[in-house]
Formats: structure tokens, sequence, C-alpha cells
């Protein structure tokens, strides 16, 4: 079942316009925060625990086997794994 939030009308609204023109997928990205600089750790990049999730989410109803949920790095170096 796939995620519902906030932005689902939006979602929706632009699946509605990757099927008008013939797009067969779209790409959503989202932060992951996995940690925090707790623990007396001095991190001055605000985002050291945040990982990029990158969603595949196809516009057709015979395509389901392109959905794919993973860390946009392991989408890049071709590691693709679900999560």
């Amino acid at each position: 079942m796939p995620e519902v939030d906030a932005c689902s009308g939006v979602e929706s609204q632009v699946m509605d316009l990757a099927r008008a023109y013939q797009q067969f997928a779209v790409y959503k990205w989202s932060p992951h925060v996995w940690g925090s600089s707790s623990g007396g750790i001095d991190i001055t990049h605000p985002h050291h625990y945040t990982s990029i999730i990158q969603n595949v989410i196809p516009s057709r109803t015979g395509l389901i086997l392109i959905r794919t949920n993973t860390v946009v790095y392991e989408s890049v170096t071709g590691t693709v794994k679900e999560l």
C-alpha cells in the first residue's frame, strides 16, 4: 500500500499530468532523518544524519514492477535495493 501524506492530493494531480503527457513514471524525492547529533559529537553539517529517498512511481497499472524505494546514492551506483 502506498504511503498517504498531506501531499497526496498534489501527488494525484502530478500522476494525472504524467498520464496526460504519456510519462511512464514519476520520481519523488523525500528526506529521511535517521539519527541526531546528540551525544556530544560536534557535527557542523545540519543534514549529516539525513538521507534522500527516491521513489519511482509508475503512472500505469501494467508497470507496477518498476516501483522502487531506495536511497539516492544506491540508485546512482547501481546497487538498488528495496526498502
